[in-house]
């Protein structure tokens, strides 16, 4: 599947069907990329944290640790704001991402400790796509990793308040 830079919608009913069913798919593929290729950049990140990519059993100071150091990371607006974009794990790590690019960040680590983890969007009837985070499951406990809600960014296992969350998991290959 080729990578879109941006998908951009004209109204909301647009941007419902198309994140579902664009968006999503495209930032699974994304992480699913990182993970597999594990750039020298998101290595060299996660070492600064005590962490690495691969295998592993992880636990809940592994997400917490995760947490910490995407809620670290740039948060920039992506413009225009009736687009969400797809970059390269590498430059969110750069130069900064908004909610989608950090989740894919997240989603990508994740994806290589094989741990169980599902995208959350949150948002309103009216757009239920505003925001996104990820779940992850550890020891049969989900937790929240929301570390780009703005740039302040939430606390481990904690999310903004939305009218609406809607879950999509990666299905397994």
């Amino acid at each position: 599947m080729k990578l879109a830079s941006n998908i951009c919608y004209t109204s909301h009913d647009q941007k419902r069907s198309d994140y579902r069913a664009k968006m999503v798919p495209r930032m699974f593929v994304a992480a699913r990329r990182a993970a597999a290729s594990a750039p020298k950049q998101l290595t060299n990140w996660l070492k600064r944290y005590g962490l690495s990519l691969g295998k592993r059993d992880a636990t809940v100071r592994d997400l917490r640790l995760l947490h910490h150091a995407a809620r670290g990371g740039r948060y920039v607006m992506v413009y225009p704001l009736n687009c969400d974009t797809i970059q390269p794990v590498e430059q969110t790590l750069a130069r900064g991402g908004d909610c989608d690019h950090w989740a894919i960040v997240v989603m990508a680590v994740l994806s290589s400790w094989g741990v169980e983890f599902a995208l959350a969007c949150a948002g309103d009837e009216l757009d239920p796509f505003q925001h996104a985070y990820v779940r992850a499951q550890v020891g049969g406990v989900w937790y929240t990793l929301d570390p780009k809600p703005d740039q302040r960014g939430e606390p481990f296992d904690t999310t903004a308040p939305a009218q609406r969350t809607t879950l999509f998991k990666l299905e397994a290959r």
